[in-house]
C-alpha cells in the first residue's frame, strides 16, 4: 500500500516539478527572474480567489 502511494506521488509531482523547471529555465533565458516571475503569479493571481486585479 505505502509503495503504491508513493509511486501514485511520484507519478503526479515529479511532472508538475520538472514543468515549472523547464519554464523556469526558459523565462531565465528570456532574461526575467524566474523565482520573482512565479512569486508575482501567485500573488497577483493564482493566490487571489476572486482573481481581481490590483
Amino acid at each position: 500500500m505505502i509503495r503504491r502511494v508513493s509511486t501514485v506521488l511520484i507519478r503526479t509531482t515529479l511532472p508538475l516539478l520538472l514543468a515549472l523547471l523547464c519554464g523556469g529555465l526558459v523565462i531565465a533565458a528570456l532574461g526575467v527572474d524566474p523565482l520573482r516571475f512565479y512569486g508575482d503569479v501567485l500573488v497577483l493571481g493564482a493566490a487571489d480567489p476572486a482573481g481581481s486585479s490590483r
